[in-house]
């Protein structure tokens, strides 16, 4: 147990009642169990899993930007189970003004709804956008945000955090996630789009990808791709690419589900 209020007390009351204790045994399986609590104790930030569906040759939106439906009804209803096991689902504006999602989950029945986090530095979101009617929203911005509308986000019960902004002017996803573990957050599933998501993982800020691959083709010169990064950080990258390990394959429906952590 990595809590510190409970870290070796379990050993210590086992060892005065005279039982015998083996420590180490089956300790990277009793990680992979906690993956969620180990990281949010040791860290104070939350675990963060990336979810993607795309097509087989890894777009999410065709050149218009259509992407409906690119996974099937199973892979969606696995996805509101994947959401289900989180705390907070996050999203980006480029999102929530393409596809105007709840980002809630449906199609199973859960006792809690998770919390609703959308990146937006210049506070671009419609005040009739469907996810703010959810339950908890927080919106994570910058000094760029108009204040008015700040007010009237808030007088709805949004909860807006002004953060710092990174090199590129957009929010500081370390000042983010520093903030998340402070309000107890522990597990955050991030959804989208794209540059989202390769903000994650080309910061190193990512512990798990989840991928649909459906068996559709999308092609053409400017389709959307599933994660997306400035070409000047491969530029000064060593290495090719970011190594990740899979944990599991299966067959969800007619696509496949992927799961990967990165090393």
């Amino acid at each position: 147990d990595c809590n510190p209020l409970h870290s070796g007390r379990g050993l210590e009351i086992l060892t005065k009642a005279k039982i015998k204790v083996k420590i180490g045994i089956l300790k990277e399986a009793c990680e992979d169990m906690n993956f969620v609590f180990n990281k949010f104790m040791r860290h104070k930030i939350p675990y963060i899993t990336l979810k993607v569906s795309q097509s087989f040759d890894g777009k999410i939106a065709d050149f218009m930007g259509r992407s409906r439906w690119i996974s099937s009804l199973d892979s969606r209803i696995k996805t509101h189970e994947l959401r289900a096991e989180s705390d907070a689902v996050l999203a980006g504006i480029e999102t929530i003004i393409k596809d105007n999602p709840l980002l809630n989950i449906r199609h199973i029945k859960v006792k809690k709804q998770p919390v609703i986090v959308i990146l937006d530095s210049s506070l671009r979101i419609s005040l009739s956008a469907k996810v703010l009617g959810n339950e908890s929203v927080i919106i994570a911005t910058t000094e760029n945000a108009s204040k008015m509308k700040i007010a009237k986000l808030e007088k709805r019960n949004i909860k807006i955090l002004v953060l710092s902004k990174d090199e590129n002017g957009k929010v500081n996803l370390k000042a983010l996630l520093k903030k998340l573990g402070q309000m107890g957050i522990g597990h955050l599933f991030v959804e989208g789009g794209g540059i989202v998501l390769g903000s994650f993982v080309s910061q190193g800020l990512a512990d798990r990808f989840i991928g649909f691959f459906s068996p559709l083709i999308i092609g053409g010169e400017k389709s959307k791709s599933s994660v997306v990064w400035p070409d000047i950080l491969n530029k000064h990258r060593k290495d090719l690419g970011i190594k990740m390990r899979f944990k599991d394959i299966k067959q969800i429906g007619p696509d496949i589900m992927f799961e990967a952590e990165f090393l």
